[in-house]
């Protein structure tokens, strides 16, 4: 038994120096006429391959990234900057996948390498807060889960949401055992708001609001489509926030969004609206 565990052992080492050496061989002849590339460049350029391959990384994604580099012009250090960053990724375990997926995409898109670079860097600073996040909710999430929300956050991350509004969001939602798609729509239609420069508590009122209503994915969108018309027009950012902080006084999102419109139809009539309070301007709340 013990000779057969050896010998696994064996072929296990010898099947990772394979694959990597393999790996190498692709990675220096796909580097071997890159342009304007040293041999310092070059040697560095290839410990960094090296190493991601070891913290498995795929290679066959490495070497289209190197192809795509060299195709679109991309530097030497630039390029250089690209591959490290996949790899610290990788060394710290989180999801490098996600990376390799950007740079590919702004390769594809011809994206300026200062903006690819800048974009991954960002990713990463994101993919560390996400796993940060993650932990804060200690056993309210299923460990099946973990991967799909931290794309999930680092998606309404980049959207513009903050770390504190995504974890409350996310506290609030596993409290009321909303699932991962709720979760998801629910983020994605409030970094819309996000985006527009309100208020973040009426962001995160509103957000709550949809939590506790069980608001439909229809509804939640026509409830953002009627405030997303209230800036439009020009409704003052300061008072259509005031408003928004107010949306827990109401029964479902049917009547929220009737009330937003009712809103936007004062604020149509005359354009000098006063500040709107709890005790005048708000429209009154359903009756129950």
């Amino acid at each position: 038994m013990k000779k057969i565990y050896i010998l696994t052992l064996i072929f296990a080492f010898l099947w990772i120096f394979s694959s990597m050496t393999f790996a190498s061989s692709s990675f220096e002849n796909i580097l071997s006429d890159y342009p304007e590339m040293g041999k310092i460049e070059r040697s560095i350029i290839l410990e960094e391959l090296k190493s991601a391959v070891k913290y498995k990384v795929d290679e066959y994604d490495l070497e289209s990234i190197l192809t795509l580099a060299k195709k679109r012009h991309i530097s030497p250090l630039g390029l250089k900057d690209i591959i490290s960053l996949i790899n610290q990724a990788a060394k710290l375990n989180l999801y490098p996948d996600l990376l390799v997926n950007k740079a590919k995409e702004g390769l594809l898109k011809r994206v300026r390498e200062d903006l690819i670079i800048e974009a991954l860097r960002n990713r990463l600073e994101y993919l560390r807060a996400a796993n940060l996040i993650i932990e804060s909710l200690g056993d309210k999430l299923h460990k099946g889960d973990k991967r799909e929300l931290i794309f999930i956050i680092v998606q309404n991350l980049e959207n513009g949401l903050s770390e504190d509004m995504i974890t409350e969001l996310l506290n609030y939602s596993f409290g009321r055992k909303a699932d991962l798609n709720y979760v998801r729509t629910l983020l994605d239609e409030i970094s819309t708001l996000s985006a527009l420069d309100i208020d973040e508590e009426a962001v995160l009122n509103i957000g709550k609001f949809f939590l506790k209503k069980k608001t439909s994915d229809t509804n939640m969108k026509e409830v953002i489509d009627v405030i997303l018309l209230a800036v439009k027009i020009g409704v003052p950012k300061d008072r259509l926030s005031e408003f928004l902080r107010g949306a827990y006084r109401y029964k479902n999102s049917i009547s929220l969004r009737n009330a937003i419109l009712r809103f936007i139809r004062e604020y149509s009539k005359n354009k000098k609206i006063k500040k709107v309070t709890p005790t005048t301007s708000l429209p009154p709340p359903p009756k129950k």
